[in-house]
């Protein structure tokens, strides 16, 4: 929602209508200014991605599995399991 709203107004508008408290949503608000600037191309929007997957711990279930001796459901079952992109990950930031 935030990106819909970036493309017309500025920061200071967009702040009247959805205020932004918190980091997160200015995290957001700055990616979504600098794709439709032209400022973040798609390798930095490939390496925001690798920063947080790191940060995470993401981990496919298999690898997660395979990584940390457990059986496929083991991983699934008894691990943080979210779906991006259509994937299972682990989250795993302990």
């Amino acid at each position: 929602m935030i990106h819909k709203l970036t493309a017309n107004f500025s920061l200071h508008d967009i702040q009247f209508f959805a205020p932004m408290d918190n980091l997160k949503d200015r995290i957001i608000l700055n990616i979504s200014k600098g794709v439709d600037n032209n400022v973040l191309s798609n390798d930095d929007l490939l390496q925001i991605i690798e920063c947080v997957g790191d940060y995470l711990n993401l981990a496919t279930i298999s690898k997660y599995a395979t990584k940390n001796d457990l059986s496929y459901n083991g991983a699934k079952n008894n691990r943080n399991i979210k779906k991006i992109f259509g994937v299972r990950f682990v989250v795993d930031n302990k």
